[in-house]
């Protein structure tokens, strides 16, 4: 044999350098966790069959081998590879959180033996069809941001959306050029929602909140729905659960003001008939005031003046009246 002839197992790590490739080996999986250290006397095999965390983000893998070295892996790390395919996680029984943001992904495939899987971070991919998830009960899913060829959007399947009806809490679709939330519609526990920088209308956001009471975070920047006038005003109000929207607290204060407002706008509030303080021209314009006076008693708005002990009592009934 010449000794400048590479051998095929050289060739072929050679092709994969070249390309930019590499595949998970045992040396590498025996290096890649940071919560145990490998005693001298033990082999690799055998340290590799307690590791729970594996840490191979950055790492130029293209294919998910050798994983059958860790059947006790609770946590795996493969962000920003060049992973094509979801495979080799056939022993992963005990794996509950799964990284693959970042990578040339086309398909959700191969998890529905993973029962205890329960976050699954699939951001920047290629995905086009969320499905393969009617076995699982997950609590989180980030499949945002995908690279859809043109002109279409993140599809879902309605087996695998109506299996994650019940467990599913933390959503996270953005930046999939989303048309509707039809299918969203079938998850009725989630606590956060993240459908920003879609081409989502504000009457899809209102349909979607009736069908969940539970939202307290929610993400809607970058749709066409933002450029309707008190948009986030309007959903704070059908959403009585929101803590947060946009990144944006909602107090119990701004609540309370946007529900008299709501109410102080709600049409015949203002007539003639039902409060005499009221205006009569224009009822159902907000930017009018219903009342003759801010101190009138009547205002949802109003307050009663603080009186410093000591000081003189006045006729608050009158400063309502005349003030």
């Amino acid at each position: 044999r010449s000794p400048h002839k590479p051998t095929n197992n050289t060739q072929s790590f050679c092709q994969r350098e070249l390309q930019g490739m590499a595949a998970i080996t045992l040396h590498m999986l025996c290096h890649s966790s940071n919560t145990s250290r490998r005693r001298k006397d033990e082999s690799e095999e055998d340290y590799a069959r307690t590791l729970t965390h594996l840490h191979l983000a950055g790492k130029r893998i293209s294919e998910m081998s050798n994983l059958h070295y860790c059947p006790k892996v609770l946590s795996l790390y493969l962000y920003e590879n060049q992973i094509l395919r979801i495979d080799g996680l056939q022993l992963a029984h005990s794996l509950t959180q799964l990284y693959l943001q970042h990578n040339a992904i086309q398909r959700i495939e191969n998890l529905s033996h993973l029962q205890n899987l329960k976050k699954l971070y699939l951001s920047h991919n290629s995905i086009t069809l969320v499905e393969g998830l009617h076995m699982l009960h997950l609590t989180e899913l980030h499949v945002d941001h995908q690279d859809l060829p043109p002109g279409e959007k993140l599809l879902f399947e309605p087996r695998s959306m109506t299996a994650m009806a019940t467990c599913l809490s933390v959503l996270n679709v953005s930046g999939n050029r989303l048309t509707d939330v039809v299918e969203l519609q079938r998850l009725h526990n989630l606590s956060s929602l993240n459908v920003a920088h879609n081409h989502l209308q504000l009457a899809d956001i209102l349909v979607l909140l009736q069908h969940n009471g539970r939202l307290r975070k929610l993400e809607v920047d970058g749709n066409p729905m933002c450029s309707v006038h008190r948009f986030r005003e309007e959903i704070i109000i059908r959403c009585p659960g929101l803590a947060r929207i946009d990144g944006r607290e909602v107090t119990d204060m701004n609540r309370r003001f946007l529900s008299n407002w709501k109410a102080a706008t709600a049409p015949g509030f203002g007539s003639s008939h039902s409060d005499p303080n009221a205006c009569a021209t224009e009822p159902d314009n907000p930017l009018i005031p219903k009342f003759r006076s801010k101190l009138s008693p009547e205002n949802p708005h109003w307050l009663p003046p603080l009186v410093s002990p000591g000081a003189p009592k006045h006729n608050l009934r009158a400063v309502g009246k005349h003030g």
